[in-house]
Parts: structure tokens; sequence; C-alpha cells
């Protein structure tokens, strides 16, 4: 997704793995884009292992645990 269409949803709740390079690389360089950096600080994170959600391994059911904890989290947040 384009960095300024994602700009322009706002979402509330940002989705991040956990994996880092262990060198310099391009696609990790748009996460220091003012802008993004706005967006990250005022949204929910969300970090789900990678380990979790590569491949369609049966191990994906875990991540939809995390995804569904941190939707209650968002939820209930927003209601009080």
């Amino acid at each position: 997704m384009p960095l300024e269409r994602l700009l322009e949803l706002d979402p509330d709740v940002l989705i991040f793995g956990d994996a880092r390079p262990n060198a310099p690389a391009l696609a990790y360089e748009v996460l220091r884009h003012p802008a993004l950096q706005a967006l990250i600080d005022r949204s929910v994170k969300v970090v789900v292992p990678t380990r979790l959600w590569i491949c369609g391994i049966p191990a994906a059911v875990d991540a939809v645990a995390v995804l569904a904890e941190a939707r209650r989290q968002v939820v209930e947040s927003d209601t009080r």
C-alpha cells in the first residue's frame, strides 16, 4: 500500500512484525518518514511475531489470537 494511502486512511491500529534487518534496508526506511512517525505515535501498535505468520503455518492461529486480543483492547478503550 502506498504511504500516502495509509496516511489518508488514518488507521487506529498498526500491525508490525518483529523482524529487524541485520543491515540497513530500504524496506525499513519508510518507517522513518515524519508523517508515518506521527501516525505511529498516535496509533495502537500491535507486534505479531514474524514466526507466527509466515507461509500459512499452523502457528498462524496464534497470530490471530494476538490480533483478536489487540482488537479487544482497542474496543474496550473506545467504549470507556
